[in-house]
């Protein structure tokens, strides 16, 4: 038994990570891995009823060691697959807040359960025939009420609280990985928001857009004035526009008026071409 369920979590690990590799999408992922691990542990289901057990011990090993493995998994990408649906989009802060709070609530029913979860980091066995065979659902011992709903056949009254354990620790190294890749996403953002950028253009080329923008009324529904316009440019970018006026007359009496423009219209095509080639 324990060669024939080492082989098949082996198998259905490998299968997993195939999947997850083919599809970039959590969720997509997910929604191909729960039934893929429901599947396996019919088979394990199946391999263990047509075993007749040989001792107390045998069966004690597998819900203790064996069918929490699988079963832990199981868990784990069901409650992976709620924290992706319910995980909110865009502003950084906002998820690690959710990751966090979420987090909170796996410690907060690992300490509630501190008991089990304490004799199961011990190594104890002393409570193992009554925590891990069949058909001993003492209502004395603090019991897993998940385990009424399951089949009393592959059941014991703390497999699935053991397996809720594992998944657990699994959910808190994968929350652990996303908020430290988040900071490191809102660091970047910081960095860039905090990063100066210069105009290394010409003077002339950026009063010639900015009486471009003006012309069409792209700021404030074309509201805004000129030499607000000009200012602010001027204050972002880092370069001194002088007398602003005086450079678009110079501009209107070049033989092309609208070369800066025209540059970057050419410019912006060729690159359009080169994407589609």
């Amino acid at each position: 038994m324990e060669f024939y369920s080492n082989e098949l979590f082996e198998k259905m690990i490998h299968d997993i990570e195939i999947i997850l590799e083919k599809n970039e999408k959590p969720l997509t992922s997910i929604e191909l891995v729960i039934p893929l691990i429901q599947k396996t542990i019919k088979h394990l289901k199946r391999e263990f009823l047509s075993k007749d057990l040989e001792t107390v011990e045998d069966e004690i090993y597998f819900f203790k060691h064996i069918k929490p493995k699988f079963h832990s998994r199981l868990i784990y990408y069901i409650e992976l697959f709620q924290f992706e649906i319910q995980r909110p989009t865009g502003i950084v802060h906002e998820q690690i807040q959710f990751i966090r709070e979420r987090s909170q609530s796996i410690q907060k029913f690992q300490s509630e359960n501190k008991e089990f979860l304490t004799y199961y980091k011990s190594n104890a066995n002393y409570l193992d025939q009554i925590y891990f065979t069949r058909g001993n659902d003492d209502f004395r011992i603090k019991l897993n009420h998940l385990c009424f709903e399951s089949d009393p056949c592959f059941s014991t009254s703390h497999d699935y609280l053991l397996a809720r354990f594992i998944s657990n620790e699994l959910l808190l190294e994968y929350f652990d990985n996303q908020i430290t890749l988040l900071s490191a996403s809102q660091s970047k953002i910081i960095k860039a928001k905090n990063q100066v950028l210069n105009w290394t253009s010409s003077k002339t080329n950026l009063i010639e857009l900015i009486y471009a923008f003006h012309e069409i009324g792209c700021f404030n529904n074309g509201e805004a004035d000129l030499k607000i316009i000009a200012a602010t440019f001027s204050s972002i970018f880092n370069i001194p526009l002088g007398d602003f006026y005086r450079t678009y007359i110079d501009l209107k009496c070049r033989n092309n008026p609208t070369k800066f423009l025209d540059f970057l219209r050419e410019s912006l095509e060729n690159r359009m071409l080169e994407d589609d080639l």
